[in-house]
């Protein structure tokens, strides 16, 4: 398992990493084919993407960073998780790799189109 910086420590610490994600949250409840009353109703791809950034943000959520930062196995299996997911997020939103994996999920139908605003959104979660 990779090692957590005191970097990593001050991102979850201030805020700024559970920020990026709510940025890209909301941008995919506003991308204009989201339903917002019922997301399930949404495009498939776009609900499958929104659910699984949104689950990743609970993750998140939940982490308790002093247990992060003195070593405990389980705090770092989740931020592990976190991070794992948020270059998945990248790979589904802003690569070609993941469109095409979005259209397997799809059975064939073509994904949404995220704009550059949304991709660069999930690029920050990587940064």
């Amino acid at each position: 398992m990779p090692s957590v910086t005191s970097s990593d420590y001050n991102d979850i610490a201030s805020g700024a990493f559970a920020s990026r994600i709510a940025a890209l949250v909301q941008a995919l409840e506003d991308h204009p084919l989201m339903n917002r009353s019922n997301p399930k109703a949404s495009p498939n791809s776009l609900f499958w993407v929104w659910d699984f950034v949104t689950r990743t943000q609970q993750i998140l959520d939940q982490l308790n960073v002093s247990a992060l930062r003195s070593g405990d196995t389980v705090a770092r299996e989740q931020y592990q998780d976190v991070i794992g997911r948020c270059a998945m997020s990248e790979q589904m939103i802003a690569s070609d790799k993941g469109r095409m994996m979005l259209r397997m999920m799809c059975h064939g139908q073509e994904p949404v189109q995220f704009s550059e605003e949304v991709k660069q959104k999930a690029r920050a979660l990587s940064a």
